[in-house]
């Protein structure tokens, strides 16, 4: 497993603790990321679900049994979407991992192992115009592995923490277009960096979809920095700019409201998407056509913003 990175984990009411894998040539190729927080979904918004993004869906844990295969409609958010997706059912011991828009290639009873290819991507209806290609993935008990809640919470694994903060935060708000594509441009930072965010006097990686999905994650080792509920200045900022309100904090992030809306050439934007491990940003909802090449500059607008439905959940536990 020299080739794998341990991200995610999730202990069960036993003790048991289940691993969640990335390959580190992929990221090194900056071809593969994930997203603990860039979904309106209820398994993300409670933190019980992670979106793994890869060249191909694979076996993310060490080993497990396919449980069940199972498809099933889907509502339609993009026009050229399927009407349908497929439920996979992987376990091990009273584990079960479960993961949706993959069309398996796998069967009822096959063993299956890290790194295993488990079939090809699908266009799920669940997906957004600026949605791309991804499995999703939970950690269950065997005795409830299908329902939309009640997945074990995932922590970031420290060894993920660790890669992460070696990243360096970009120092400015200019950003370069790297590619455009159907419902989004892709920009990075000019200088090099990743998009950071301040909570609480110190930089954090950002995680999610600001403001369009009403919450979001920085990303940082917490305990090393503050302890116990949140405290005075519980805001989040870029710059000077104030963006959000830390709700939640975990050993591992912030969670946060969104209170600001991204502008760029003078648009608002609908929002912008960050990634745990992807050093480019989504710039959704632009009007203007961009190319690869150009550079932009992006504002922060103070906006009355509707939190994520099912973020009051998160934030009373």
């Amino acid at each position: 497993m020299r080739a794998y990175l341990q991200a995610f984990y999730a202990v069960d009411s036993d003790g048991n603790i289940e691993v969640l894998y990335l390959n580190k040539s992929w990221i090194v190729r900056d071809s593969s990321w994930a997203s603990l927080s860039n979904s309106p979904y209820p398994g993300h918004v409670l933190g019980g679900a992670v979106d793994i993004y890869a060249p191909q869906p694979y076996m993310p844990a060490e080993e497990g049994k396919v449980l069940a295969v199972k498809k099933f409609p889907t509502p339609r958010n993009r026009v050229n979407s399927e009407e349908y997706d497929y439920l996979l059912l992987l376990q091990r011991d009273n584990i079960v991992i479960k993961i949706l828009h993959v069309r398996p290639e796998c069967h009822v009873g096959d063993y299956l192992r890290l790194g295993d290819l488990l079939g090809g991507y699908l266009d799920s209806g669940f997906f957004y115009p600026w949605t791309e290609p991804h499995m999703h993935v939970e950690i269950r008990s065997s005795d409830d592995p299908i329902r939309a809640l009640g997945s074990h919470q995932l922590r970031i694994h420290p060894e993920l923490l660790s890669y992460m903060s070696s990243l360096n935060c970009s120092k400015g708000d200019e950003f370069i277009v790297v590619g455009s594509f159907a419902g989004y441009p892709l920009a990075v930072p000019q200088d090099g960096g990743y998009f950071c965010s301040t909570a609480y006097g110190f930089q954090a990686l950002v995680d999610g979809g600001i403001p369009h999905y009403g919450y979001g994650a920085l990303i940082k080792r917490i305990s090393e920095h503050i302890s116990g509920s949140v405290a005075e200045d519980p805001f989040v900022y870029v710059g000077s700019n104030r963006i959000g309100e830390v709700i939640k904090v975990l050993d591992d992030r912030l969670i946060f409201k969104p209170s600001a809306r991204p502008s760029v050439n003078g648009k608002i934007l609908k929002g912008l998407g960050f990634y745990i491990l992807r050093r480019a940003v989504k710039l959704i909802g632009v009007n203007t056509r961009l190319r690869a090449g150009d550079k932009v500059k992006i504002y922060w607008v103070p906006s009355t913003v509707i939190p994520n439905r099912f973020l009051h959940r998160f934030s009373s536990d």
